[in-house]
């Protein structure tokens, strides 16, 4: 089924009259159901818990089963990448390579970005500083220094931003998204290259290795393990359903099947050297 197509159902199913835009869709949706705050991720993911599922990552199967209709990228919000060759943020028509706006990144060297449901997160290992947008744009409100020298993930559990350092190969756990920590932990290898979290357990990968890493929880326990699309995999987010990966050797931005080894598709990054995701 086709993305209009996908629309156009829930758009009838839900009872929304409005001709939404693929991320006001999936939030309107919530806001029905009494979640009206943060990300559409941190929404969906407290959503379904309260609904007896899983988590986040059950998404797939309340939209496809409990609505009985089709799944698909028409629920996801907008993709969020960040290139260190254009020192630009691009924020993409939902999950494709359409660029709908960029703004200049905060400095050059973003090593990644998250989001926490209402403002933009980079880091950059030339300042080794966190920085925190206003809102998904170029103006800083405040910064503060990373763990490590040389840091290289973040993502956003919806309540602690989660940080990992390349030099000292280390997970930290902030407190909040401040520069304070509440616990850390050793990464799975030698150079942590970006994280993600889908609602249950923290995913990361390694440069050193070529993996990607499924851990227990927030831990560094790790559950499993699987070969990263290519050699240099920078960036990782997930959508609700995917686990979305980029790579700066091919330049390429990849959708996984679910959170497996399995690419399902792929498209070229904006500029020549992506960094890091978010979604949106």
């Amino acid at each position: 089924m086709s993305t209009d197509a996908q629309r156009a159902y829930y758009l009838d199913k839900l009872g929304i009259s409005s001709t939404s835009s693929t991320t006001s869709l999936a939030l309107q949706y919530l806001e029905t159901q009494g979640e009206t705050s943060g990300s559409i991720n941190d929404r969906m993911n407290r959503f379904l818990k309260a609904e007896g599922y899983g988590g986040l990552h059950d998404a797939n199967t309340y939209w496809a089963t409990v609505l009985n209709g089709p799944s698909g990228p028409v629920l996801a919000g907008d993709l969020i990448s960040v290139d260190n060759s254009s020192d630009l943020v691009y924020i993409h028509s939902g999950i494709t390579s359409t660029v709908s706006s960029s703004f200049a990144a905060a400095g050059p060297i973003v090593t990644d970005i998250t989001y926490d449901g209402t403002n933009l997160i980079s880091v950059d290992s030339s300042s080794d500083l966190i920085y925190i947008h206003d809102g998904v744009t170029t103006t800083v409100s405040s910064s503060f220094a990373s763990p490590g020298p040389i840091p290289s993930a973040l993502t956003y559990d919806g309540t602690n931003l989660i940080s990992a350092d390349a030099n000292t190969d280390t997970i930290y756990l902030h407190t909040g998204v401040t520069s304070t920590i509440g616990s850390s932990f050793a990464a799975p290898a030698l150079t942590p290259s970006g994280t993600a979290y889908d609602g249950t357990n923290l995913i990361s990968a390694d440069t050193d290795t070529d993996l990607i890493y499924i851990h227990v929880g927030i831990t560094s326990s790790i559950d499993s393990s699987f070969a990263a699309p290519a050699g240099l995999t920078d960036g990782l987010t997930y959508d609700g359903t995917n686990l979305i990966s980029t790579d700066s050797g091919t330049d390429t931005i990849y959708i996984h099947d679910g959170v497996t080894s399995t690419v399902s598709s792929s498209f070229a990054s904006p500029a020549g050297k992506p960094s890091g995701l978010a979604m949106m």
